[in-house]
């Protein structure tokens, strides 16, 4: 087990601390409007090992390159969302909802700026389950498509699983997703989840869900057929 879960409010969004033995580890970093809030949770740090990316947007990764440089951090994304961190961009996502349909394609018409974010060469692609022992801590990434391509879970040791976007926690946005490029892929992820030994899910919008709320939300009709 770790020996600290910290969730960190980023601004619009969530960045988690964990720290495992001499081991610390980020997941995610929030956007670069929030960056004074996410400093502030990291003072006192001198270093942090791992960056964790679980998907490459600008509301989770606007402050990577300003902490991979601060704190000498090694960055791991997936393969399938590594070149949007490469070119510092990566366009908004479709919505699973009419409204969130139009939202989506408002966004990506009018507001592309708010998508870009300071580019980052990142140390480690994954592009298979990946055992985080290595780097000191109990616990492995899996690839959780849905949202985007190349998104991804942290899997911990005791049951605690960190997200993404996979799973929201947002008023009427909980818990499936607002915006996912691949529904099927996003419900068959979040059905993995579901029978990996996760039992408290951080995601990247709000407070934790708890397994009853991932099991509710698979029985319902959006996840029939």
């Amino acid at each position: 087990m770790v020996d600290e879960l910290l969730r960190i409010n980023v601004g619009r969004s969530n960045a988690y601390l964990v720290r495992s033995g001499s081991t610390v580890m980020l997941v995610d970093t929030g956007p670069a409007s929030s960056r004074d809030a996410l400093m502030r949770a990291l003072d006192g740090l001198n270093r942090i090992d791992l960056v964790v990316v679980t998907h490459a947007h600008e509301d989770h990764v606007g402050n990577l390159a300003h902490v991979a440089q601060r704190f000498g951090a090694k960055v791991v994304v997936h393969h399938d969302d590594a070149h949007y961190l490469r070119q510092g961009f990566a366009p908004f996502p479709r919505g699973t909802r009419l409204i969130t349909r139009i939202l989506s394609r408002i966004g990506n018409a009018l507001m592309k700026s708010r998508g870009r974010f300071d580019p980052v060469d990142p140390s480690i692609v994954v592009n298979a389950p990946y055992d985080l022992l290595s780097h000191g801590v109990r616990g492995a990434l899996f690839h959780t498509p849905g949202h985007t391509d190349g998104s991804m879970t942290v899997v911990l040791e005791g049951g605690d699983c960190i997200v993404g976007d996979t799973l929201f926690n947002m008023r009427i946005f909980s818990p499936y997703p607002p915006f996912a490029n691949d529904e099927g892929a996003l419900r068959e992820s979040i059905r993995s989840l579901a029978v990996r030994g996760c039992t408290t899910f951080h995601p990247g919008h709000g407070p934790p869900l708890g397994i009853d709320d991932v099991r509710s939300l698979i029985s319902t009709h959006i996840f029939a057929g």
